[in-house]
C-alpha cells in the first residue's frame, strides 16, 4: 500500500555466509537482481539496489579468515559494479557476548573485545578503500571466461582502476 514514487532504493541485506559472492540466489548478494526484477514487475520502475546496514555476513569460523577477507572484497566489488551507494560488509567487530556464537555475531572485520584486533578482512577492506574510495562503475571487461571477472571503475581523480578476480581458485592472467 505504500506509494511507489517514494521508493528510492532497494536495501540489500544478504546472509550470504558460505555462498560465493557470484552465485545467483535470492538470499545471497546476487539476489539484488531478483529483487530489482520484482520491483520492476510490480511498479514499472527501475529502482536501484544498495547495501543496507550489515549488507553481507561471512562468519570466519565457517570459511576461514582468508576466505572471509577475499569474499568480503568480492562482495564490495560486486556492490560497486552494481551502483550501490552503500556498501558495508559484515559488522565492524565480532560481538563480545553470546551473539558471537551465531552465524552473524562473528562476521566482523575486527575480532571481539576487549581488544578488537583487526582480521585479514579489515586489512583487505582498508586496502580496497584506499584504491577505490568514491569510484563510479565504468564497465565490465570481457575476459573470455565465465569465472574470471574484470570490472573497471573511474576514480574521483579521473584515473581508471580495474579489479580482477576469479570465482574459484587462482588464474594467471595476461593483459594487453
Amino acid at each position: 500500500g505504500g506509494k511507489v514514487e517514494y521508493l528510492d532504493y532497494i536495501g540489500i541485506e544478504a546472509p550470504s555466509q558460505t555462498f560465493i559472492p557470484e552465485k545467483l540466489q535470492e538470499w545471497a548478494l546476487q539476489g539484488q537482481h531478483i529483487a530489482r526484477d520484482i520491483v520492476r514487475m510490480l511498479t514499472g520502475r527501475d529502482v536501484p539496489a544498495t547495501g543496507c546496514y550489515e549488507f553481507t555476513y561471512r562468519c570466519e569460523r565457517d570459511i576461514g579468515e582468508q576466505q572471509q577477507a577475499e569474499w568480503y572484497i568480492r562482495d564490495v566489488l560486486i556492490g560497486l559494479a552494481n551502483g550501490f551507494t552503500r556498501v558495508g560488509p559484515g559488522i565492524l567487530f565480532d560481538c563480545a557476548n553470546a551473539y558471537y556464537n551465531s552465524l552473524w555475531g562473528a562476521s566482523g572485520l575486527l575480532q571481539r573485545g576487549p581488544y578488537g584486533y583487526p582480521k585479514r578482512s579489515y586489512v583487505a577492506y582498508a586496502a580496497l578503500t584506499a584504491v577505490l574510495d568514491q569510484v563510479r562503475f565504468n564497465r565490465q571487461i570481457e575476459t573470455g571466461s565465465g569465472t574470471i571477472y574484470a570490472v573497471e571503475f573511474r576514480r574521483a581523480d579521473g584515473r581508471l582502476a580495474t579489479a580482477f578476480w576469479c570465482a574459484r581458485g587462482e588464474a594467471d592472467l595476461e593483459l594487453e
